[in-house]
């Protein structure tokens, strides 16, 4: 019996709608059994369908400790859903699963889900596409996307256990070359030599997902390597639509967040200026006195946000506009989309019209190389520094 686990938004561009017709197959086939956590969109959906079935167990109100414990106990043919949980109760289910799967439909950046799979000796099946390709481990692993992809999870579950075995040999390997020790010498090779003080910026802090998890890490990181580190940012995130409608008008000017970041830099002073996220509070005003310190600047391109309008519509390289108004906006359908590129457009001018004067910009994958480059064609350093298992 093989054991599978998804963890990660519960939304379409994590693919996770298409699972459902292979969670019907662990139910009705019992050849597999299945562990799901996380919450979004798509729990509703998710719940109203499987909820009341024999094979399907809400685990929601399990303490983190006994998640492993449970799902091990299960038989086959069952599928679990633990809700959204602490990583510490994802750790501790990992190595008893066998395929972590991936099934993000547009393009993964890097997949920082995919490596902490393989950090846990877990083989992860996903599409090959995008920055999540270098995790994928086997041909068998690589899953189509147009026709087939519910037989070709059917197939894992009847893998041998030497392939498993293989296969969880081959993610030590990897997840060594992405280890901390790792970081930390790219890392030095790129600072300036005797910088001691590093600024992470950011939109948002706290550890409310995504970009904000990473700097959130990076910040313990960078200071257990001995760097004295801090980071500025508004606490916590969107709350409502409207927020969100509100900060992508407000970060044309927000003079507020700039004027916050100055007296940062001043009280502050540090040797490095980290950029990871500026794009949906500070935007280009907001930006500016990072160029009032003598500070080495770098810019950190987490997502496709910078490069096209609606990044979770990127399905394909192609979907990546190239620069430019009318690229830009023709990749955009329905007139509310549309405007909203518009104005996404005349704030990426502004911003990248900043971020041309960085000393350094980093992508997490040689993937987005060439989208960072075409858009500063006149040479500026562009440097891949892959995430990291924490």
């Amino acid at each position: 019996m093989r054991s599978f686990v998804f963890f990660g938004r519960l939304v379409s561009e994590k693919g996770f709608h298409l699972l459902f017709p292979f969670f019907d197959a662990v139910i009705e086939k019992k050849r597999a059994k299945m562990a799901v956590f996380g919450d979004g969109e798509l729990k509703t959906e998710f719940l109203s369908h499987f909820s009341g079935r024999a094979g399907f167990f809400d685990f929601r109100s399990l303490a983190d400790s006994q998640c492993a414990l449970r799902f091990r106990n299960l038989p086959q043919g069952s599928v679990a859903y633990f809700g959204r949980r602490n990583f510490s109760a994802i750790g501790e289910t990992l190595p008893t699963c066998d395929v972590s799967l991936m099934p993000s439909t547009f393009l993964e950046t890097f997949g920082l889900s995919a490596l902490e799979s393989l950090s846990y000796g877990v083989p992860v099946a996903g599409f090959s596409k995008g920055g999540i390709v270098p995790f994928l481990l086997d041909e068998r692993l690589r899953l189509p996307e147009s026709g087939g992809f519910v037989e070709a999870l059917e197939s894992l579950a009847d893998l041998p256990d030497s392939a498993i075995a293989d296969w969880k040999g081959d993610c030590a390997r990897i997840a060594t070359e992405y280890s901390r020790d790792a970081f930390r010498n790219r890392l030095r090779s790129l600072l300036p030599e005797g910088a001691a003080k590093i600024l992470l910026v950011t939109d948002f802090t706290g550890n409310i997902g995504g970009i904000e998890t990473y700097v959130a890490n990076l910040a313990a990181t960078l200071a257990g390597f001995g760097y004295e580190v801090r980071t500025v940012g508004k606490e916590g995130g969107f709350v409502t639509k409207f927020d969100k409608a509100f900060s992508t008008l407000a970060a044309f000017a927000n003079f507020r967040a700039g004027n916050e970041l100055r007296t940062v830099l001043k009280e502050f002073s540090p040797d490095v200026v980290w950029c990871h996220s500026v794009l949906r509070r500070y935007g280009a005003r907001g930006i500016d006195p990072v160029f009032e310190v003598p500070a080495f600047r770098i810019m950190t391109y987490h997502d496709l946000g910078y490069f096209a309008p609606f990044a979770a519509a990127c399905r394909s390289d192609a979907d990546v506009p190239h620069p430019g108004f009318f690229p830009l906006v023709r990749c955009a359908r329905g007139i509310v989309r549309k405007a909203f590129a518009i104005l996404k457009y005349l704030k990426l001018r502004d911003i990248f019209a900043r971020l041309s004067r960085f000393d350094l910009h980093l992508v997490p994958s040689d993937f987005m190389i060439p989208f960072v480059r075409e858009r500063f064609p006149e040479g500026s350093p562009v440097v891949t520094l892959p995430h990291y298992v924490p």
